[in-house]
């Protein structure tokens, strides 16, 4: 099985960054994997042999030193060939906007591995990364690298992105507050995030509901053994 590596975010990059997410496949086997649907966009940095994705196209595409996967709302998969290696960066909410000064993209495809003919932050994390021996310098590298290039939260922005109760329209919300009118509250939530407000409402009620139902297997099986423990 490919030796896989979770890491949180140094203190510098969490409002940009969520987690990484390492894998390396040392052994002579191919493992089929998989990223479930999320609207954080990822970036996939390929630092070994390259690594096949099935596109939105159902076709199977190499990377060629990175891809960029907008929001998903389909599973993802790839093939973990013997000697790969890639590092997945998952954007918290604008982080991608922040990085990039740029939209996330819409959909899985080919185009994307083109981004920017290469943006500089990209580039430089990748060389930096693949030539690092030993992963517990890789936190370093990133913020070192990316702290270059980051931009400053849009104000609007701020205000979307906070908690409203009862799951109520963050549009709306911030339409009341300032003088913004909701159709361009829109605009901004979309280009900044990557999704518009109601696809991020779905989302969370979906994730609420996951993890209610997660909850409730725990407390069964926890009732279970404590049924057969009384027995």
């Amino acid at each position: 099985m490919p030796l896989e590596r979770r890491y949180l975010p140094p203190k510098a990059l969490d409002s940009i960054f969520t987690h990484f997410y390492e894998a390396t496949n040392g052994s002579q086997q191919s493992y089929a994997k998989q990223l479930f649907p999320s609207l954080q966009t990822k970036l996939v940095l390929d630092l070994g042999t390259p690594t096949p994705f099935t596109l939105d196209s159902g076709n199977q595409a190499e990377i060629e030193k990175y891809m960029i996967i907008g929001p998903s709302k389909r599973v993802i998969k790839y093939n973990m060939v013997p000697a790969s290696h890639i590092f997945v960066a998952n954007f918290n909410m604008d982080g991608f906007y922040r990085l990039f000064s740029c939209s996330p993209p819409r959909r899985l495809t080919r185009e994307y591995n083109q981004f920017q003919t290469y943006h500089p932050c990209i580039l430089d994390l990748h060389q930096q990364l693949q030539n690092e021996p030993d992963p517990q310098n890789y936190l370093a590298i990133l913020s070192q690298i990316c702290l270059q290039y980051l931009s400053r939260r849009h104000p609007v922005a701020d205000l979307l992105d906070r908690p409203i109760a009862n799951n109520l329209s963050p549009i709306k919300s911030v339409a009341r507050q300032t003088s913004l009118s909701e159709r361009h509250l829109q605009t901004i939530h979309k280009a900044q995030f990557g999704f518009t407000a109601k696809e991020a409402l779905r989302y969370r009620r979906f994730s609420n509901l996951i993890k209610y139902m997660e909850l409730l297997s725990v407390t069964m099986l926890h009732r279970k053994i404590q049924r057969g423990f009384q027995k």
